[in-house]
């Protein structure tokens, strides 16, 4: 975005005393113009319809000496077409048109205008071009380090977690000869990791993961755990992210094992309650019996003769 610069001093300008607001609202709005399209101050007549102005506008600002007609076909914003026109401020628009008419120029249709002295006062399509220029070079390089760093920052970290794991690794095998099958150690060979795990070695002298889950969930079998249970484990094993192993299976089957019983104590429990409250008169259907000043949780046991209910229930 580029910016059309007006002085504060424009308004009482003796150039501008004598034009009216339509004339210098066209001289604002022209300005801007140029500044957006960077046309270096040159404004068709057909532009100048298009932002709302008017020929007699323009012609106006020419007479003020704030604007100047350029030659259809030339290109240079710096040469007057014409010589026999006189842009004092004391000329008028329609002798303005006269002279124009009178020099033999090209037809009025065509007619272009150009601020006076626009390269002293405003940024030309070169300056802005170069530092729009600058400025994309200078973000594409800032991306261009922001992406490298990036990249540094990624490869440090791949190579701290390199290194913790080789240590982790190495605490894990001073811990115990026999790592558990999610972590295994590498310094160990297929055959004892399979003799120690009870697993049938394959052919090619590697356990088979596979079979090691297999025997993990026969084990299970073995000590009672119930099918359901084996089920839920082993869901919830699939779930679990690498790495992972038997020991993990059995460890999730037994919790599923645990959470099952838990479940069916506490169903017996509640369904034990449910039949002493129905098979109780003393009490109602959640239990309370009542008494003198309130509610108390009945015992489900009758009252001696000589003793108050709620007397038999404290």
């Amino acid at each position: 975005m580029t910016w059309f610069r007006v002085d504060d001093s424009f308004y009482d300008h003796p150039k501008v005393l004598g034009l009216d607001m339509s004339a210098r609202g066209l001289w604002v709005s022209a300005g801007t113009y140029c500044a957006r399209h960077l046309t270096d101050g040159v404004i068709s007549e057909r532009e100048i319809r298009v932002i709302g102005g008017t020929r007699r506008q323009a012609e106006k600002l020419v007479a003020a000496g704030l604007w100047r007609v350029l030659d259809p076909v030339d290109n240079s914003v710096d040469k007057p077409v014409d010589s026999a026109v006189d842009n004092s401020a004391g000329d008028s628009a329609v002798n303005l048109s006269r002279g124009r008419r009178a020099s033999g120029g090209a037809s009025s249709r065509a007619r272009r205008y150009a601020f006076n002295d626009w390269r002293d006062f405003q940024p030309t399509r070169d300056d802005v071009e170069a530092k729009r220029k600058a400025a994309r070079d200078r973000m594409a390089a800032a991306r261009a380090k922001k992406r490298n760093t990036s990249e540094e920052g990624k490869t440090f970290a791949r190579t701290n977690d390199e290194r913790s794991q080789e240590v982790q690794n190495q605490e894990l095998a001073e811990r115990s000869p026999y790592p558990g099958p999610a972590r295994p150690d590498p310094t160990h060979t297929a055959k004892e990791l399979a003799s120690h795990l009870s697993v049938v070695p394959r052919e090619d002298g590697q356990a088979d993961p596979l079979e090691e889950l297999a025997a993990a969930t026969r084990r299970a079998r073995d000590a009672g755990i119930s099918e359901s249970a084996i089920r839920a484990g082993t869901a919830e094993y699939q779930r679990r992210p690498e790495p992972k192993g038997p020991g993990l299976l059995r460890t999730l089957i037994d919790d599923a094992w645990s959470h099952e019983r838990s479940t069916a104590a506490d169903t017996q429990a509640r369904a034990a309650r449910r039949a002493a409250i129905e098979a109780c008169n003393q009490c109602d259907e959640r239990g309370m019996r009542a008494v003198p000043g309130g509610l108390v949780r009945c015992n489900h046991q009758p009252a001696a003769d000589d003793v108050p209910p709620w007397e038999e229930a404290l």
